[in-house]
């Protein structure tokens, strides 16, 4: 019984260690040093968040493996359309801004 018990008990530990929500926060400085983007990552989202404004956007992530997360919204205008990736172990944050044909590599440092 203690034995029964005890496993099930392990289980219940490591199932729920297992099933913990993300939410990694990363800082990233914008090439310029004109300010940063606050990059909160979680399991099916990435919330974004510009120092110089209170709006916070979120953006589905598209594609993820261990070296990059790419995320973005399909449904923005042309204009304002970026394509972000965010490199996970050289911490930098990519931007392709489609409408004005830029991308911008922003540096970033983890906040947790």
């Amino acid at each position: 019984m203690r034995t029964t018990l005890r496993s099930i008990l392990i289980f219940l530990f490591l199932f729920s260690c297992g099933n913990q929500n993300r939410s990694d926060e990363y800082q990233c400085i914008f090439f310029d040093r004109s300010g940063s983007i606050y990059l909160t990552v979680k399991d099916k989202i990435i919330e974004t968040k510009m120092s110089s404004s209170p709006l916070l956007n979120t953006y589905n992530i598209k594609e993820e493996n261990s070296d990059k997360i790419i995320f973005g919204n399909d449904n923005t205008p042309i204009k304002y359309h970026t394509l972000s990736t965010f490199y996970k172990k050289s911490l930098k944050l990519r931007e392709e801004w489609v409408g004005e044909g830029k991308t911008y590599i922003h540096q970033c440092e983890k906040l947790n």
